[in-house]
């Protein structure tokens, strides 16, 4: 997320942002953004949405597939419901 991104959705400007909550990072927040954070891009039902409104084909269906680690038959299901 863009400082100026973190600072809107906060409330504050970037210079408010930055002077009070940058100088609170530590290790320990780092470790765990790193080894809690999702290996996903998006979750397979957003993905699944994002096929639908954009059409399916059999390329389209094989890809969405082996990133997620489903069955292209999987896929053909979702897209079903």
């Amino acid at each position: 997320m863009s400082q100026e991104t973190r600072a809107k959705s906060l409330g504050h400007s970037t210079q408010m942002n930055e002077g009070t909550y940058k100088k609170r990072a530590n290790t320990k927040t780092t470790i765990d953004l790193l080894t809690h954070s999702t290996k996903e891009a998006i979750p397979l039902g957003s993905a699944i949405g994002v096929l639908k409104q954009l059409g399916s084909d059999g390329k389209s269906i094989k890809l969405l597939a082996a990133i997620y680690g489903i069955t292209p038959d999987e896929v053909m299901e979702l897209l079903a419901e």
